[in-house]
């Protein structure tokens, strides 16, 4: 690439003159004859330039919490296969689980879709991942309050029992 381009380039990208941004080196090859060349600033990076520096701590609250839902979840999961459809359980994994699960789609949405790349794609990928964890709490709260439950349900497809013997065999115990 040439260096006319290189400034052209840098100029649109960071908006700060090339001149700030590369810097001439001379190094020398086996031969012993000088190579002329340009070299990015290493504080002045045209990726990062714009950007506003992040604290050390800035991805830690996110694992902390992800970790945090991870350990409620697994009594949660525990208590529903060992004691059977209990309404605590059943709201607690209608609510739990989609948050965990909408965790790990937002981390994935930061690091395949960046915002630096596409901020277009990321706000419509960000929206469309808030708006289908808001309905699916509220799909498995619903079903919750008006149907059988999250456990109950799980129980059935797992024993291929239908509802009424599902029901008999509980009112018998």
């Amino acid at each position: 690439m040439h260096f006319n381009s290189t400034c052209k380039m840098l100029r649109c990208r960071t908006g700060l003159p090339p001149s700030l941004l590369l810097r001439r080196t001379a190094t020398r090859t086996a031969s012993n004859t000088s190579v002329q060349g340009f070299q990015s600033h290493p504080h002045l990076h045209p990726a990062s330039s714009n950007q506003v520096p992040k604290p050390k701590a800035h991805g830690s609250e996110h694992w902390t919490i992800e970790r945090f839902l991870t350990v409620i979840t697994i009594p949660l999961v525990g208590s529903g296969l060992a004691f059977g459809p209990l309404w605590p359980v059943d709201y607690g994994l209608a609510i739990l689980l989609p948050i965990h699960t909408h965790l790990g789609f937002g981390t994935m949405i930061q690091d395949y879709l960046p915002e630096r790349r596409n901020a277009r794609v990321h706000r419509a990928a960000t929206w469309a991942l808030r708006i289908t964890t808001g309905l699916v709490v509220y799909a498995l709260v619903t079903f919750n309050m008006y149907d059988v439950g999250v456990t109950a349900f799980v129980q059935r497809l797992w024993t291929g029992q239908s509802a009424r013997r599902l029901k008999g065999e509980m009112e018998g115990q």
